[in-house]
Parts: C-alpha cells; sequence; structure tokens
C-alpha cells in the first residue's frame, strides 16, 4: 500500500470522521471503501460514454438550445 497526501474542505472532513465513528472504522478505510464503490461505475479498460444528462448534471442547468449549443462551444460571439 502506498501514502498519499490529498486535501478535502473542511465540511468533508467533518462528515467522514462522522461515518467513521458510526461505522467503527479509520478514516482511511472510508475512503479507500468509498473509492471501490466510485470504481465500480469505470469498470478497468472499458471507456464510458457520458450522455447529454450527465455532462449537464456536472455543468449545472444548459441555458442554450441543442441547436446553439455547437456555436457557443466552438466560440459564435451571438451568446
Amino acid at each position: 500500500m502506498q501514502r498519499m497526501q490529498l486535501l478535502f474542505p473542511d465540511e468533508m472532513i467533518a462528515r467522514l470522521k462522522e461515518v467513521s465513528r458510526q461505522e467503527e472504522r479509520p478514516v482511511s478505510e472510508v475512503i479507500r471503501r468509498s473509492i471501490e464503490e466510485f470504481f465500480m461505475r469505470y469498470p478497468k479498460g472499458k471507456k464510458r460514454k457520458i450522455t447529454l444528462d450527465q455532462l449537464a448534471g456536472h455543468l449545472g442547468e444548459i441555458k442554450v438550445s441543442a441547436t446553439d449549443l455547437k456555436d457557443v462551444i466552438y466560440g459564435d460571439d451571438r451568446f
């Protein structure tokens, strides 16, 4: 196992410690288990296709129509 230094916001640290106490596990194990669950969404060696709905969830609300999206992405100055 390798050591890694990570930075977390204070709120996330507080939540990690809370879960750690509830589960009676070290914070490091809570983090490892969380990462393992995350990796289950990304099978090794397979490329994941992202739908527009999934992308919108990461970027927030898309405020242009699908037909105008290309112009927004490639720099049409009307927007």
